[in-house]
């Protein structure tokens, strides 16, 4: 299964495996980004979750926030989750766990 990264509006939906096969695009979509993007990625579609890929989104989140910005995980899937609380970083990403919450509306845009 091949991963797709779709810009459909707000926020870029992840969907299929985010195995092996799939790090080069994640992290060809995820680096360059320019100073200020404010990033949600809506994970709910993801089937399988490499540490790796969690590795690439943990390092876009940092670089982001270092330049003005941000990265949020909008409604992770079940495998999502399980491997963010394995690896521990579902204590250092920002995840919101449905788009039914009340919280800001999520952007992809660069910051004024």
């Amino acid at each position: 299964m091949h991963t797709q990264l779709k810009l459909t509006s707000r926020p870029i939906t992840v969907t299929g495996s985010l195995d092996l096969a799939a790090l080069p695009t994640l992290r060809a979509r995820l680096s360059g980004l320019p100073p200020g993007t404010r990033l949600t990625l809506n994970l709910s579609a993801v089937t399988v979750c490499d540490h790796r890929a969690l590795g690439i989104l943990f390092a876009a989140a940092r670089r982001a926030r270092r330049q003005g910005g941000g990265l949020h995980l909008v409604a992770p899937s079940d495998v999502v989750v399980k491997s963010l609380t394995a690896t521990g970083l579902i204590r250092l990403l920002p995840v919101v766990a449905d788009r039914t919450t009340d919280t800001p509306e999520p952007e992809i845009a660069k910051a004024a």
